[in-house]
């Protein structure tokens, strides 16, 4: 395994490891909070707390700090900022069932993601469809590997276990296929070229 591979690989695995320490404290945060959706103009972030003796609303503004509102206050501004929105926004806004204009790019990441993650299959499927055979070009695992790590963040902002636990799993495995692709061949060679190789070792051999 060359020094770059394994710089490579290096990187990788800190990034994971990053992933997955962020994701346990969001998910272990996520399970003692109760939060408050929609937010209004201003606040980035809202739960229900008790503070002085009953339950009001801790809002995160803006600019970061938390402010301690009152309910009914806080829910007359989201009722009221709703109103004002015009059903065109309403409808994006349920659609990608989000609570603020604010939060639409964690939805652009995750559509990304998405869209990478699917973009693998595509890669390979032009790859089999030019040797006429099932191959698994080199790009399919870092597309898969790109969608993934999107796709993880975003569920962790989503705080949505069942996405969490389905990208991790597939992190591993995308992250270990380039390890063998990157550790035991030339960081240019992918499975087609192999392919290649070995049909001019076979082409050689029947002219001899």
């Amino acid at each position: 395994m060359t020094q770059r591979s394994r710089n490579v690989f290096i990187i990788v695995f800190v990034i994971a490891l990053l992933i997955a320490v962020v994701a346990v404290f969001f998910l272990v945060r996520a399970a003692d909070r109760i939060p408050v959706h929609p937010t209004p103009t201003g606040y980035a972030d809202a739960e229900l707390v008790e503070h002085e003796g009953k339950v009001v609303i801790r809002a995160k503004a803006d600019d970061g700090e938390w402010r301690f509102l009152e309910p009914q206050t806080y829910f007359d501004q989201v009722y009221a900022e709703r109103q004002q929105r015009g059903f065109g926004s309403r409808l994006i806004m349920k659609l990608f069932n989000i609570s603020s204009p604010a939060t639409a790019w964690w939805v652009l990441l995750g559509f990304v993601g998405q869209l990478l993650f699917a973009g693998r299959m595509v890669v390979q499927w032009v790859a089999t469809e030019r040797r006429r055979k099932s191959v698994i070009p080199t790009a399919f695992w870092w597309l898969a590997l790109s969608g993934a790590s999107m796709l993880l963040i975003y569920f962790v902002w989503r705080k949505d276990i069942v996405g969490v636990l389905g990208q991790s799993l597939g992190w591993v495995i995308y992250v270990r296929n380039l390890y063998f692709i990157y550790g035991k061949h030339h960081p240019e060679q992918t499975m087609i070229d192999s392919d290649l190789e070995e049909e001019r070792a076979k082409t050689a051999q029947d002219d001899g």
